[in-house]
Order: C-alpha cells, then structure tokens, then sequence
C-alpha cells in the first residue's frame, strides 16, 4: 500500500463497510498508536495495520494489535519473527497470545 494507504482512505474504506488498511512502514510504535488512536475514534469499521518487511518493530506490532482487529503480515515473515501477535490475516500461523 506504502504511500497510498493514507489514514483518510483506510477511514473511508472503514465506514463504507470495507477492511480500511493501512501500512506500518516507516512508522515507529509511538507514532503508530497515535494514528490508530485517531482512527479508532473516528470510525466503528474495520481497520487493519500492514507490516511489508523482514524488519518488523515488535513494539508496532503490539501497539496495531492492540487498537485495530488486523495485523497483517502477508507472509513477509515467519511466525517465530512476529509471534506472539494477536491476529494474523493471511499470515501462515493466526493464533492467541
């Protein structure tokens, strides 16, 4: 998604009853729960949170798991990189904490 997965289009997306998605690349764990906080609050819709690369912040991790319902990891990396998340969509191994 990179740059087109704005916090605006993953919101529309949102409430128009679609995954609104956007991408973690490039955002540090405080900077990503200050996002997701606005985002939260502004819709009741499904938002999801990307991760697209080997060099995942587990801190982000937990911060988007803690706010949205998706965390993606599409398959980038293993599960022993990542584990334990909360939700994993289309990632090889979902499962609790």
């Amino acid at each position: 998604m990179g740059s087109v997965s704005t916090a605006g289009l993953a919101l529309a997306v949102a409430d128009a009853g679609g995954v609104g998605s956007i991408t973690a690349m490039g955002m540090t764990a405080d900077r990503l729960d200050k996002v997701l906080a606005d985002m939260t609050a502004r819709t009741a819709g499904i938002l999801a949170v990307n991760f697209l690369t080997a060099d995942i912040d587990r801190d982000a991790v937990e911060a988007a798991a803690a706010r949205v319902r998706i965390v993606d990891s599409r398959g980038a990396v293993g599960c022993s990189t990542i584990s334990p998340v909360v939700r994993i969509a289309s990632g090889s191994c979902p499962g609790p904490r």
